[in-house]
């Protein structure tokens, strides 16, 4: 009887102990996601802070042409701008179903010489005329001699690439960006070098 009952309380305390094990393990896994949902929040606070902060920068490559490159914003629906919201929803589709949101703007500014002439249009208007071309740009200047307008007339041909790729490690393992969250970085490029990029921003839903 005795042994019985000294039993009972034996498996009654392993239980108890069995318990409380669960529980600890649970409580310790649920303490790890919020810290380390905190960890990865922190982190992207602070790649949104360095990308708004650092914007476009501009690289020379070895022949001579230039691309810019940023990083990429990651960012909840509800910390989209309300412009973008608008935007979005004009063209038919829901922000719910939007994953990646790619903003650019490009100028086109350059200086030109023309040899201006004159010559005559349709047969019978005396008029000053120049005219530019090259592989990325054609460009046509008509001023009637009795008018002080002029028209230009031009055509830009560009090809824009667009490439989003992960931050590389690189080969310092006592560096803090080796062993830091690797981050979307952006890098744009086109080949016409008369086409600059004021503005260009990535945005990732998270």
């Amino acid at each position: 009887m005795w042994e019985t009952l000294i039993s009972k309380i034996i498996n009654f305390k392993n239980l108890i102990l069995v318990s409380l094990i669960l529980l600890l393990s649970v409580s310790l896994y649920f303490e790890y996601r919020y810290a380390k949902q905190q960890k990865e929040e922190k982190n992207r606070y602070s790649n949104n802070y360095t990308t708004l902060k650092n914007g476009l920068v501009y690289y020379e490559t070895k022949d001579g042409k230039v691309y810019g490159k940023s990083g990429v914003l990651e960012l909840k629906k509800t910390e989209i701008d309300d412009s973008i919201k608008k935007q979005i929803k004009n063209t038919g589709l829901k922000l719910k179903n939007i994953k990646t949101i790619i903003r650019d703007s490009i100028r086109i500014k350059d200086t030109l010489s023309l040899t201006i002439k004159d010559t005559l249009v349709y047969d019978s208007i005396k008029a000053e005329y120049g005219e530019y071309k090259d592989k990325w740009l054609s460009l046509i200047y008509i001023k009637p001699l009795d008018s002080c307008k002029a028209k230009v007339t031009y055509n830009v041909n560009a090809d824009i690439q667009q490439n989003i790729a992960l931050i590389p490690r690189g080969w310092n393992i006592f560096s803090k960006k080796f062993w830091g969250p690797r981050h979307l970085e952006q890098t744009i490029t086109s080949d016409n070098p008369y086409i600059k990029f004021p503005y260009a921003k990535v945005i990732e839903i998270k």
